[in-house]
């Protein structure tokens, strides 16, 4: 979903070079970097420790 939405981000931000519009790619871009750090230290746990912190430590949700 996200990687088909960053062109329609950057054809807005180039159409409409407003604040608001440089406040939300701004965000969107920290969350998809948020994201990928998570994946990484996920990535580089092993499946034991994976199925411990699903446990002792489950990822937030957010809505």
């Amino acid at each position: 979903q996200t990687a088909g939405l960053l062109p329609q981000v950057e054809l807005a931000s180039i159409l409409y070079p407003i604040a608001r519009m440089r406040v939300s790619v701004e965000r969107l871009c920290a969350r998809l970097l948020n994201f990928l750090v998570m994946a990484h230290g996920w990535w580089r746990e092993s499946r034991i420790g994976r199925v411990n912190h699903s446990v002792t430590r489950p990822p937030e949700l957010h809505s």
